[in-house]
């Protein structure tokens, strides 16, 4: 299942994103990873995605406004909001996003959240 479980990752910082998609990526995810939310629009248009993870600031477009334009027009996509800054959490229940992550915490963190969100889906888990 996780291999046909796509995801599509907003980070600006390189390195980051290059972290966070090979973190992602040895849990058998399928991850596209892109540089600006713009971006991240075209392929959620263009392709079938089941997770949004996404960096709050951004080039552009904030990653909380991509998190509440994502819940308007594609309301079956999981959001996860992730930030250095100490209020992601406020941030992200703001915008209506299913999780944060404070990139200050380790990348195990990571994986245990984005597993989490898929987990809800599982049959015989709630």
């Amino acid at each position: 299942m996780r291999k046909q479980t796509r995801i599509i990752l907003v980070e600006d910082d390189s390195d980051l994103r290059a972290i966070y998609m090979m973190t992602i990526s040895m849990c058998g995810y399928n991850v596209t990873a892109v540089e600006h939310a713009e971006d991240a629009v075209y392929h959620l248009q263009h392709n079938g995605f089941h997770l949004l993870l996404t960096d709050w600031q951004l080039p552009g477009m904030q990653g909380d406004a991509l998190v509440s334009l994502v819940k308007q027009r594609f309301p079956v996509v999981k959001t996860l909001l992730m930030s250095h800054h100490d209020h992601v959490s406020d941030a992200a229940r703001a915008c209506g996003a299913d999780a944060w992550y404070r990139k200050t915490w380790d990348m195990h963190r990571l994986r245990q959240l984005v597993n989490a969100l898929f987990a809800e889906e599982a049959p015989g888990t709630s």
